[in-house]
């Protein structure tokens, strides 16, 4: 995978750093799509005449075994697609507050299979979710990893159940799942599944609740 920066101004180049500093007007200049060789923060302003105009865009990218792979859904978002086709491993994590990192359904599980490329040595998987319920977003009852040598025939190799009626509040949260010593599998399928309905007397009772996910993390 390649980072993109958007400059609807050709007048004023985008400078950008890798190592979370402010770009300057001495910065790298954006020409292009690049590749991140290791986890960054990314940090981008537009200059006109060696000044800065406007605010610096700051991103976190991970970088790990599944960055920029393509991958599976039995259903495809619509509305929450975490900004291109492969939101869920483009390498953004998600909050609050930026709602475009997100992948999201409702009434479906979110069951990436991720295409590695090549049998890879795998130790762990991990995700974030959004717990929500005044918003119709729940968290997963489940979440399951599993693994493939063809990406058809899949075995589950780690799995963590979510206490997902007793959470309450507004929050982000993480599930890290340690897969048994010498895995190895050239496609990983990470499964959420759906909560259900939306009890009667919750916000947005009897509609299909909301899953959202970040980013499937594969170590």
């Amino acid at each position: 995978g390649k980072v993109s920066l958007v400059c609807n101004d050709p007048e004023q180049p985008i400078r950008y750093t890798t190592d979370g500093s402010e770009p300057t007007a001495k910065s790298k200049p954006y020409t292009g799509p690049f590749a991140l060789p290791t986890s960054a923060t990314v940090r981008a302003a537009a200059f006109q005449n060696d000044q800065k105009q406007g605010k610096t865009m700051s991103v976190e990218y991970l970088v790990h075994k599944a960055s920029g792979k393509p991958y599976a859904l039995s259903h495809q978002p619509t509305k929450y697609t975490g900004g291109e086709t492969f939101g869920l491993t483009n390498g953004v994590t998600g909050n609050l507050k930026r709602w475009n990192a997100w992948v999201a359904l409702n009434g479906h599980d979110l069951d990436p299979a991720i295409d590695l490329g090549a049998d890879t040595p795998l130790r762990r998987v991990t995700t974030h979710f959004v717990n929500g319920k005044d918003s119709w977003i729940y968290p997963p009852r489940s979440v399951e990893v599993l693994v493939s040598a063809d990406g058809q025939a899949f075995t589950s190799v780690a799995r963590r159940e979510i206490e997902a009626e007793k959470m309450s509040g507004y929050s982000i949260e993480t599930v890290a799942l340690d897969l048994p010593s010498g895995t190895s599998a050239r496609f990983v399928k990470l499964v959420a599944t759906y909560f259900g309905p939306i009890p009667a007397a919750a916000p947005g009772g009897g509609n299909p609740a909301w899953v959202f996910l970040d980013e499937v993390i594969v170590e």
